[in-house]
């Protein structure tokens, strides 16, 4: 029995579907990391931009502080080699990757969940 003093466990931030895809690529593009919904087309421009000269920098930058802002360890480091002017665009592709498998489970989850809930519907039924 739980005491009923006791607070209820803390609750993960709820996902939210990514925007309509042009506005997903100006998420990605112009807010990158700080953008929290990004969709397939906001990590590929992402992407992109990591192997422009000098913009590739400038968005490293831009993710590094964001990184930092979210206490992301692993993209501190990413974006922090990104800053590079010639290496800088492999690890912001390592990073977009690491965005896309997360999106991925994100949506396996998602369906997995959906597929549990209509087969418990059904045998209640």
């Amino acid at each position: 029995m739980i005491p009923s003093s006791a607070e209820p466990p803390p609750q993960g931030p709820r996902l939210r579907p990514p925007a309509p895809w042009p506005i997903d690529i100006l998420n990605g593009a112009f807010r990158g990391d700080y953008c929290t919904n990004l969709g397939y087309a906001g990590y590929i421009t992402q992407g992109v931009c990591g192997f422009l000269p000098g913009i590739g920098s400038i968005c490293a930058f831009r993710d590094f502080f964001a990184a930092v802002r979210h206490r992301d360890r692993l993209g501190m480091a990413l974006n922090g080699f990104s800053v590079l002017p010639i290496a800088g665009g492999f690890p912001k592709t390592a990073h977009v990757i690491r965005g896309i498998v997360d999106i991925s489970q994100a949506a396996s989850l998602g369906s997995n969940m959906r597929q549990h809930h209509l087969d418990k519907h059904r045998t209640q039924a």
